[in-house]
């Protein structure tokens, strides 16, 4: 008799059990010590949740939501998830799908007829391999009119559906629309009845599109510029969802956090193949899974991010040591410090030292990666070779035997790779080469030398 994948991690939770971490206690003290001392050093100003079995461990706040209306912080401020919206629209695909409303390898065209791909699936929007570029302006238009635009760009995806993963926003937008046809309900009204209400997520909603329209003191995003802070805040005039524009509180995210290993809420027959990372037909093995999690590629620890404008918040959940973590924030600092932040929480909930938090630089220096000085190939511990191209519009990595990612600038010195959710941090300038590289994510952080 085949166990069911939560009977599965339950027992490997109970072998287990909570790891050598620190008593309840002393997790508590250490996570408040930490972000004291990074709000401080005005490195955080938002709110933390730390949950246990589904339990809320710690949590606390710091700051103000919104600064012209003295707006304090707390643990149940809403604030714009941006890209975390996609996995509530991947789970609620997998409900459609469990019910058998939904078939999540059927042409999108049977649920969307506008759509004009005929031949891409609904799994392959899922899994970010549709070959969907992303909206030039989408101010003011509806998923449906943004479906439509796709009519007008092109006649065929950017690269054959199912070949290989590149991050895609559209993909998750059109997936909006899919659930609104199926389903007979708004897109909000869906997740309402499935996912916010079931779990107590009362200060969840979607975001008027026009801002004249909010009810009550918004949370706004800032910036620091040459310490000095600055109003950096959402776009007006967006009406589309599905991959962005959910807004949540850190309190509402520990409760969709604890969902996946503490209070199920997705049906149990679904879970495992939603659990799955895609594979595609270049032998790429996706970083993000069919519910839209980056995944460890050995173990079962999960995380998401939101990142837009001022905003950036992490949610992170290990089903075998059953420990989430959440974050939020209103008052953007640069990568690498979101993943050096999380990274820190899992080690003080885990019982070890966490490395030093480095504060981003923050003196508004244009974005343009030192090419001359970052091509070139460095050798990491576990991914082995990783060869930079920095000679384009934007720099192409090729990590190891996959192919090449393309890594969005941040600074000088560091790029992004959505793709995978790693950072690469460069250092050691001599004789006008990177001669260091640092690798980052949530799971990983490796240092490797520029090869001869």
């Amino acid at each position: 008799m085949r166990r069911s994948p939560r009977a599965w991690l339950l027992c490997v939770a109970l072998v287990w059990g909570c790891g050598p971490g620190y008593d309840d206690d002393t997790v508590r003290a250490r996570s408040a010590a930490l972000m004291d001392e990074l709000h401080a050093r005005g490195l955080f100003n938002g709110a933390v949740v730390l949950g246990r079995d589904g339990v809320v461990l710690y949590e606390g706040a710091w700051g103000e939501a919104n600064r012209e209306a003295g707006l304090r912080f707390t643990t149940h401020t809403p604030v714009d998830g941006a890209s975390l919206a996609k996995t509530f629209t991947a789970g609620a695909l997998w409900v459609l799908a469990d019910e058998g409303r939904l078939d999540l390898d059927a042409p999108v065209t049977r649920y969307v007829a506008e759509f004009p791909h005929a031949e891409t699936t609904v799994r392959q929007l899922l899994s970010h391999s549709a070959g969907l570029g992303e909206w030039d302006d989408p101010a003011g238009l509806s998923n449906l009119q943004l479906v439509e635009r796709l009519r007008t760009r092109s006649s065929r995806p950017e690269f054959a559906p199912g070949t290989r993963m590149r991050y895609c926003n559209a993909c998750y937008d059109v997936l909006a629309a899919v659930i609104e046809r199926v389903s007979g309900q708004r897109y909000d009204e869906f997740l309402r009845a499935r996912f916010f209400e079931p779990l107590a997520m009362d200060s969840t909603f979607l975001r008027p599109a026009r801002l004249t329209d909010w009810r009550g003191t918004r949370t706004l995003g800032y910036r620091r510029v040459n310490n000095a802070t600055q109003v950096f805040d959402v776009e007006d005039d967006e009406a589309f969802y599905g991959s962005a524009n959910l807004y949540l509180s850190a309190r509402d995210l520990h409760a969709w956090a604890t969902s996946f290993y503490a209070r199920p809420i997705l049906p149990e027959r679904t879970f495992g193949p939603a659990l799955d990372a895609a594979r595609f037909a270049n032998g790429e093995r996706s970083a993000i899974n069919y519910l839209s999690w980056y995944t460890h590629p050995d173990s079962a620890r999960y995380v998401y991010s939101g990142d837009w404008r001022g905003f950036h918040h992490e949610v992170y959940w290990d089903p075998t040591r059953r420990i989430s973590i959440v974050w939020v924030t209103n008052d953007l600092h640069a990568k690498p410090l979101p993943a050096e932040l999380t990274r820190a929480l899992i080690d003080i909930m885990e019982g070890r030292e966490f490395a030093e938090i480095t504060a981003p630089a923050t003196d508004g220096t244009s974005a343009e990666l030192d090419a001359e000085a970052a091509g070139g190939t460095f050798t990491l511990p576990s991914v082995g070779r990783v060869r930079v191209d920095a000679s384009g519009p934007l720099p192409m990595v090729v990590a190891g035997n996959r192919r090449a990612h393309e890594c969005f600038v941040l600074d000088r010195r560091t790029c992004f790779i959505p793709d995978l959710d790693v950072t690469l941090r460069f250092s050691d300038l001599r004789d006008g080469r990177f001669r260091s590289l640092r690798w980052l994510s949530t799971f990983e952080s490796l240092v490797g030398d520029r090869e001869p």
